[in-house]
């Protein structure tokens, strides 16, 4: 093994496999990065509908609590 790395071929074939490795990495490292940004981008939309929700369904639960309140305030002036 050691006396083939040390011939032109062995030498070729190291730097390929070397090449190929870092090649590999790159590829994988842009992959990795437009996997983060499509997932960033998907949880941005997530929280955005998400923080509509949750502010739509809390001023109609206050609405709810207020205006039986507002109904009951206005009952004795109605009826007196």
């Amino acid at each position: 093994m050691l006396a083939r790395k040390l011939s032109p071929a062995g030498l070729v074939s190291s730097v390929a496999l070397g090449a190929a490795v870092e090649v590999g990495k790159i590829g994988a490292g842009k992959f990795s990065d437009v996997v983060d940004k499509k997932l960033q981008k998907e949880f941005e939309e997530r929280t955005n509908t998400q923080s509509k929700t949750l502010v739509l369904l809390f001023i109609r639960d206050m609405a709810m609590g207020i205006f039986p309140l507002v109904v009951l305030a206005f009952v004795p002036w109605l009826l007196g």
